[in-house]
């Protein structure tokens, strides 16, 4: 009896006979706040895939920690709530939110805590836009809607081309006519006495006319276009009364004058380049000149007091550079810019003389500006470059690349990550496409030039998405 008894104490203290009941253990839950360590349990987002798209593009986030069931839990795309389509604790699908374009954070949050933040890009519908100089009945220019194929550089033109509103500038070649403004989703095209100003759809590419477009200049014959890094404010040249008109440009894209506006120039305007931080831009004439000025908080804009005896078919700032690039006919200047005066001073060796260019167009470069290309619109005839630091161009073997008469290109951009360059015809209603490799060798994609109808005579501006 006495042995009972003793084994029946040992096992009613080893159960905790005088356990407090009021007292946490472990068979019990805990109510109390959680420990410091507790922010270990915020998910974690290792990966979103794809790395780019367009709005209502279908994202995969990869992690862990988001829970077997959503619940609460949210995903934000640049701090937007995103549709949810799947949910588990290692993956979520999710629906890119109307969100602006350009690169954005990507960020899951539950009741644990937040995510990290993963990058994605909002990219627009990859499109292509041309200006027509007009030669109609209404003497209206006219806008041309492309689709591109980011796979294989095939392009189609999408629906009729739409009618500007704004008479022509009669004016083939490119005058940097045509520009888009990515992340705020603008397009701006010039006429003679008016800008044409378009809302892009971010699924399907397609121009809704801005409220009150078109918008009078306030000069004449309206070419070149040039707009500060943020989108918000537009410089429009006015080659027949020497002017360049300035405007800011609301959120819907409506167009307001700035004080002062349109601003005398010393010589007639054509292109024009923007540089050092949206403080100077630069207004070239055809045949014989630029000149600098400089933007003042407000946007106006006043004389540099100097003009430059460099004049071309084109005037383009280098991507990440304080330099100016002229196109010269068969000769391409290069110019520094003084960040503090905005003086240009050649660079040595400027101008350097282009072997077999004839009339050379629109310069354009890659991303990080250490390649550029040129085309001549008397052929099919590419010129292509590498960049020293200093500016300095070298010619990349084989160039200049010709691809036949059948697409003399006037105005040529080049995409975003350098994989294509594309190229408009001045009056033959083709555009080329040309895929470039990692030398950056251009190789036309197949049925390139592609085709577009419109009534007008000759293209006057290009301007790409992608």
């Amino acid at each position: 009896m006495a042995r009972e008894l003793l084994v029946t104490l040992i096992i009613f203290a080893a159960c905790g006979g005088n356990h407090d009941p009021t007292q946490p253990d472990a068979t019990r839950p805990v109510d109390s706040p959680p420990s410091p360590d507790a922010t270990d349990d915020a998910p974690t987002l290792s990966a979103v895939t794809p790395a780019s798209g367009i709005v209502t593009t279908s994202i995969t986030l990869t992690g862990s920690r988001f829970g077997a069931v959503r619940g609460s839990s949210t995903v934000t795309v640049d701090g937007v709530a995103a549709t949810i389509s799947s949910w588990s604790d290692t993956q979520i699908v999710a629906t890119v939110p109307d969100v602006l374009p350009g690169p954005v954070a990507v960020s899951v949050t539950t009741v644990d805590g937040a995510s990290g933040n993963a990058p994605f890009r909002v990219v627009l519908p990859a499109m292509v836009y041309l200006n027509n100089d007009a030669n109609n009945a209404t003497n209206s220019d006219t806008v041309t809607v492309m689709s591109f194929d980011l796979a294989t550089g095939a392009m189609a033109q999408v629906g009729s081309p739409i009618a500007m509103g704004t008479g022509t500038s009669a004016f083939g070649g490119c005058s940097q006519s045509m520009v888009v403004h990515e992340h705020t989703r603008h397009a701006f095209a010039s006429g003679t006495s008016a800008v044409a100003v378009y809302n892009i759809d971010p699924v399907t590419g397609a121009l809704t006319a801005a409220t009150g477009s078109p918008f009078s200049l306030g000069g004449s014959r309206g070419f070149g276009m040039t707009l500060n890094a943020a989108g918000t404010r537009l410089f429009v040249t006015c080659h027949d009364s020497n002017q360049i008109s300035v405007f800011d440009v609301a959120a819907n894209g409506a167009l307001a004058p700035v004080t002062g506006s349109p601003f005398s120039t010393a010589i007639p305007p054509d292109t024009i380049a923007i540089a050092v931080n949206d403080s100077f831009v630069y207004a070239n004439s055809y045949s014989s000149s630029f000149q600098g000025l400089r933007v003042t908080a407000a946007g106006a804009l006043t004389s540099l007091g100097t003009t430059y005896p460099v004049g071309g078919t084109a005037i383009w700032t280098r991507p990440g550079h304080d330099q100016l690039y002229v196109t010269i006919n068969d000769e391409l200047a290069v110019l520094d810019i003084n960040a503090g005066t905005g003086a240009a001073t050649h660079i040595t060796g400027s101008p350097f003389a282009i072997t077999g260019a004839g009339t050379l167009q629109s310069p354009t470069f890659n991303s990080d500006g250490s390649r550029l290309y040129m085309s001549r619109v008397a052929n099919g005839n590419l010129f292509a470059y590498t960049l020293a630091a200093a500016g300095t161009p070298t010619a990349l073997a084989g160039s200049p690349f010709n691809f036949s008469a059948s697409i003399t290109m006037s105005c040529i951009a080049m995409s975003r990550d350098g994989a294509y360059l594309v190229g408009a015809s001045e009056s033959q209603k083709l555009v080329g496409v040309f895929h470039l490799d990692a030398a950056g060798v251009p190789t036309q994609v197949p049925n390139s030039p592609f085709a577009h109808t419109t009534p007008s005579a000759s293209v006057s501006g290009l301007a790409i998405t992608f």
